[in-house]
């Protein structure tokens, strides 16, 4: 059934309880698949842990909108590039629906992967600005009644863990958190391709930043220099020395970065 484009839409079918009289370790049991992806929405992908709540309310306001319950879940198993795009088009609709402002050139602008998510070509900002009054309301009693108290200590671990990485990053000269990789001759990778692997091997917004060889249009890249946010976390990528790694079939071997007086590193 196309929930999207029904005359009476669904509208949060199933009320929010409240959960009063269960203490938080069983509130945040009974919420521990949107905690995990509420998680991995701040560390992989970095984003504000506010503006992340209030996506994780939309999420699950469309979990339970279109009757999938394991919508939430079955996003946790996705590509980190795929869930970038969910959290980005979800934001998007967000702020659409409490700005309550139509844009533009709204109906070029698409929402597609949303819209893959749910299965439903029905799926577009102009349901959510039609009934943006009866969203808002439900999205907010979301975040009162869910976010705030699922998401309060996970929001308190990764201050106190920014702190301590703020602290550690000012103390660790850059050189020591520096791995050098290389690469196979005719086997090219983007920087994305990089990034993205680390990130989900470290699990987490490790890279700091990735310095590629300059070349040629027409030439290929050999190695780059990619500072981490932690000596650790290089240490756990050489695996104390030198380490093979394949990325989309594409070999690169890693190893500490020793910098070279006479012959500085080509940004």
């Amino acid at each position: 059934m196309d929930v999207w484009s029904k005359t009476t839409p669904c509208l949060f079918p199933l009320a929010i309880h409240h959960h009063q009289q269960a203490s938080d370790q069983d509130f945040n049991l009974f919420h521990s698949i949107d905690r995990k992806l509420y998680a991995r929405i701040i560390r992989t992908l970095n984003r504000n842990p506010i503006e992340s709540a209030q996506i994780m309310a939309f999420f699950i306001f469309l979990e339970r909108e279109v009757r999938d319950f394991n919508l939430i879940n079955k996003m946790l198993s996705l590509e980190t590039p795929i869930l970038k795009k969910l959290v980005d088009e979800a934001w998007m609709c967000f702020t659409f629906i409490e700005s309550g402002m139509l844009l533009p050139n709204q109906n070029n602008v698409d929402i597609a992967t949303l819209r893959d998510l749910v299965n439903d070509p029905g799926l577009t900002l102009i349901y959510f600005h039609r009934h943006r009054f009866q969203v808002s309301m439900e999205l907010r009693k979301i975040l009162d009644t869910v976010c705030w108290r699922a998401f309060n200590d996970v929001i308190a671990m990764h201050d106190k863990d920014r702190t301590k990485l703020s602290n550690e990053v000012m103390k660790v000269p850059q050189d020591d958190r520096t791995v050098f990789l290389t690469f196979s001759k005719g086997y090219p990778l983007k920087e994305s391709e990089i990034v993205e692997f680390f990130t989900r091997y470290i699990f987490g917004d490790t890279v700091e930043e990735l310095i590629m060889q300059e070349v040629g249009e027409e030439d290929q890249v050999l190695y780059a220099k990619m500072v981490v946010r932690r000596k650790s976390e290089m240490e756990t990528i050489v695996r104390g020395h030198k380490a093979k790694y394949t990325i989309n079939g594409k070999h690169v071997w890693a190893r500490k970065y020793v910098k070279r007086q006479h012959q500085p590193f080509q940004r």
